[in-house]
């Protein structure tokens, strides 16, 4: 059992961007919440573990090595590109057409927003939805 004790954050700051830092045993089983405002561009790794992003416009550079990515796209007409890879595992993307699951899978959209999306997952799944 992992105690808060043995979790490991830090938060450098330097002003419009934010840098957090989290470090686990390796068997920790954790879950956080890291609250950004509405309108902010991410660039997330995670190791390992379930990744939620809800309720942010702008810029999203989502990299996971193996779980679930789960991204709330808003309206898919504010992107300019999405694209979303997976080694081994699903990708799910109602709001662009595609689903596509197995080795080496990925898919590009071309829209006319200002926004990019990337999201990258060894093994695992990616879900792009519309709340």
């Amino acid at each position: 059992m992992t105690r808060l004790s043995d979790v490991r954050t830090r938060a450098d700051v330097r002003g419009s961007d934010a840098t957090v830092t989290t470090d686990l045993p390796d068997e920790a089983n954790f879950r956080g919440t890291i609250r950004v405002p509405e309108r902010a561009d991410l660039d997330v790794y995670l190791t390992a573990g379930e990744l939620t992003v809800e309720n942010v416009q702008g810029n999203k550079d989502l990299k996971l090595q193996a779980g679930e990515l789960r991204i709330d796209v808003g309206r898919p007409e504010e992107y300019r590109r999405v694209r979303a890879s997976v080694w081994v595992g699903d990708v799910d993307a109602e709001p662009f057409n595609v689903t596509t699951g197995g080795f080496f899978r990925s898919f590009t959209w071309t829209g006319e927003g200002p926004y990019q999306l990337r999201a990258r997952l060894k093994a695992g799944e990616i879900r792009l939805y519309r709340r």
